[in-house]
């Protein structure tokens, strides 16, 4: 016989071998995927939840405005109550990180006769927010603001000082949420939740159930002084609620 014939015979039955043999690999492999898709399964869900709390913190944003015949007076009475607000501030036990000054301006002021503008006066401005980190005394110092001549309360924001632990409280309950539609839906199919494949969240916010910018006191369109009684009243009113929200996709293998 023709050695080359033997040599192609051997090299084809060697294919033929190795060709059936990853036929077979091919099957198993398959075999094995189909089995594994019949004995698990996926769920995917969604989880939403909002954690409701009262706020702790205000910032207090207000004007301290003196006008006077020249622009050295109108400085030095707007610098007198500066010192005014310095002494509230002591009382209140608020730092200096809390204080932040917005705005300064010294500025002349004109009065309007027969089409002619003339200057009369000069009026000098400051804006200053304030973060109140003890709240339940918030109301006790606009009184006392109040009481030392500030011109304006421009606005009043009622926020939380550490959001983030109660948006932590809010993806922990989401994920509550989620975990139970996903046993629901599994106990009816006959099975149960073994592992997460996938989270994903969707939204973490934060909604501020008030009145957002708190502009000029209610006293002053009144005409009067605001008093303990008149701030206790409303402060409920005016701090409001924030709602911190949390949405979340969620995998979830179930077997």
């Amino acid at each position: 016989m023709d050695p080359r014939k033997t040599v192609i015979k051997i090299l084809c039955i060697g294919y033929a071998t190795l060709f059936v043999l990853l036929l077979f690999i091919i099957y198993l492999l398959s075999f094995g995927k189909e089995q594994k898709l019949t004995a698990e399964g996926e769920v995917s869900v969604e989880g939403f939840a909002t954690i409701t709390v009262s706020p702790d913190v205000a910032n207090v944003s207000f004007e301290l405005s003196s006008k006077e015949k020249t622009a050295s007076e109108a400085k030095d009475a707007n610098d007198a109550k500066q010192i005014k607000m310095g002494n509230v501030l002591k009382k209140y036990n608020i730092q200096e990180k809390d204080l932040k000054m917005n705005y300064i301006n010294i500025r002349p002021y004109y009065e309007h006769n027969n089409g002619r503008s003339e200057i009369v006066g000069y009026i000098a401005q400051k804006t200053i927010t304030i973060k109140i980190r003890e709240i339940e005394k918030y109301n006790a110092f606009i009184d006392d603001l109040l009481k030392i001549g500030i011109s304006n309360v421009n606005s009043v924001e009622f926020t939380l000082e550490e959001v983030n632990s109660t948006k932590n409280q809010a993806r922990e309950k989401a994920l509550e949420v989620a975990r139970e539609k996903a046993e629901l839906y599994a106990s009816t199919l006959g099975k149960k939740i073994v592992d997460v494949v996938q989270i994903s969240e969707m939204d973490s916010g934060v909604k501020y159930n008030r009145v957002a910018n708190y502009r000029n006191t209610r006293m002053k369109s009144s005409g009067r002084a605001m008093t303990m009684e008149d701030a206790d009243a409303n402060l409920e009113e005016e701090r409001g609620s924030i709602a911190v929200n949390a949405s979340l996709f969620v995998v979830f293998l179930m077997k």
